[in-house]
């Protein structure tokens, strides 16, 4: 198994757990003097490095997690949760700073509502990444740089800063983002002029849809947003425009695109063999199947769903372990899924997380998945293959 760095964002997360039973207004629940019981707090790490970085370490990758905490009370919080994982965790600690903090609320049928106090872990810079773990790492993913003031000030120029550099090493470079609140410093970047600079050294990109949408057209966005009001996003994004949208990001120089759609499911989309010579040490010997892709996974069906949080960073997590593992990426998108199911299925992100092996055992049972409103004529399932591939799919010419 190679090894990776997750560097980044970590959080105290705190998820008050709603009954399932209980249906009632989200305009009830924050009524002024109105008591909602709930059934049970958990405490938990979040944030990329709290998500990702421990969900592969439990998968079995050789994970070095890189972050910042405060020193207060939550910041011991978060060294004493990660003192019960078996995981090389390089904690930087600010005296100047507060602990970053996130409290979540996970009404029944809704997405996630969160509250964020953002703190030691939003100050990161490429220096605070240590050299010789760098230069043992097949891997660097780092999450989220639209969360991060120093990282998009100025245009962008320590997140340019930290992949330019980091590719200098030859390793292999990941990015999530993240969304960010319209009326912040982030959410009023234009952030398309960030990645045209910055994703030329990216390797993997892995935005959610919203976030993609957000940052390719931020103005189109604010629009779509007005229109839908308070309905899911993804209930109103047609699956079968999001090839544009795959073209448009790997055109800016990733090499491998993964767009999470949320129940919708994943999206792939990757380049050609001669543009991967520049992808550094994560790839594998047998990369062939990597090459020149286009795939959709559908999601699993999940009963019941405690909490969204963190489905996407697990997702990541189980995506680039399979990456790591060899896996050709029919596997590796399953590994996502079924890791993002798992997730959602608890009360927090990585309690229910095991070996590869395990999560293999998972894909053998044939779990049901949810439908997808695909087009025919574009997307096709072979009766041998998990995903659908589409018909420009370099593999799935070998049906056709």
């Amino acid at each position: 198994m190679k090894k990776a760095i997750v560097a980044g964002s970590i959080a105290l997360d705190i998820a008050l757990m709603m009954d399932t039973n209980v249906k009632r207004q989200i305009n009830t629940i924050f009524s002024q003097g109105k008591v909602t019981n709930i059934s049970g707090v958990t405490l938990y790490l979040g944030g990329e490095t709290g998500n990702t970085g421990l969900a592969m370490s439990k998968m079995g990758v050789p994970v070095t997690v890189v972050c910042k905490i405060g020193n207060d009370r939550p910041g011991k919080i978060i060294q004493d949760i990660f003192r019960e994982h078996d995981v090389d965790v390089r904690l930087i600690i600010m005296d100047d700073c507060n602990s970053t903090v996130s409290i979540t609320l996970t009404p029944p049928g809704m997405d996630k509502i969160s509250f964020l106090s953002k703190g030691a872990g939003q100050n990161f810079l490429w220096e605070d990444v240590p050299a010789k773990s760098m230069e043992q790492a097949d891997l660097f993913h780092f999450g989220y740089p639209t969360a991060m003031d120093l990282l998009f000030a100025r245009e962008g120029a320590e997140f340019f800063k930290m992949f330019s550099k980091a590719k200098e090493t030859g390793v292999t470079t990941s990015v999530d983002m993240t969304l960010p609140d319209l009326e912040s410093k982030a959410g009023k970047l234009h952030w398309l002029g960030i990645l045209q600079k910055t994703l030329p050294f990216v390797d993997i990109f892995m935005p959610s849809i919203e976030e993609t949408l957000f940052m390719l057209d931020r103005d189109k966005y604010i629009h779509f947003v007005q229109d839908i009001g308070e309905d899911n996003m993804i209930d109103h994004i047609d699956p079968n425009t999001i090839s544009d949208i795959g073209d448009t990001l790997l055109a800016m120089g990733p090499k491998i695109v993964v767009v999470k759609m949320g129940k919708q499911g994943l999206y792939l989309r990757t380049a050609p063999k001669e543009e991967f010579i520049s992808f550094g040490r994560a790839l594998s010997a047998n990369s062939d199947r990597w090459f020149n892709r286009e795939l959709w996974d559908p999601a699993f069906h999940t009963d019941p769903i405690r909490s969204t949080t963190g489905a996407g960073d697990t997702a990541i997590a189980g995506f680039l372990a399979s990456f790591l593992r060899g896996d050709p990426p029919e596997i590796a998108l399953e590994i996502a899924s079924i890791s993002a199911s798992l997730c959602i299925g608890s009360y927090d992100t990585v309690s229910r997380i095991g070996k590869l092996s395990e999560l293999d055992d998972f894909l053998e049972q044939e779990l049901p998945k949810l439908t997808v409103r695909l087009n025919s004529e574009i997307w096709q399932r072979h009766i041998s293959d998990p995903v659908y591939s589409s018909i420009r799919d370099e593999k799935s010419k070998r049906w056709n």
